[in-house]
């Protein structure tokens, strides 16, 4: 999964990382951290929540 694009659709609709980060129950540090790709891979909860939130928004969401 390419989580910094993930991050960078949805916020490409209108989301800040704080909103993200609220809606999928981290901090926002932690959105920072996979938006510029110093973190690889959030937590397993994180990540479903992101896929879920990405859905939601009506992003194509591969998991290659």
């Amino acid at each position: 999964m390419n989580w910094k694009k993930l991050i960078f659709d949805i916020r490409a609709l209108g989301m800040t990382q704080q909103q993200i980060a609220a809606h999928v129950g981290c901090r926002q540090s932690s959105i920072s951290d996979l938006h510029v790709g110093k973190v690889k891979n959030p937590k397993f909860k994180v990540g479903l929540a992101l896929i879920e939130l990405a859905k939601q928004k009506g992003i194509d969401v591969c998991t290659d």
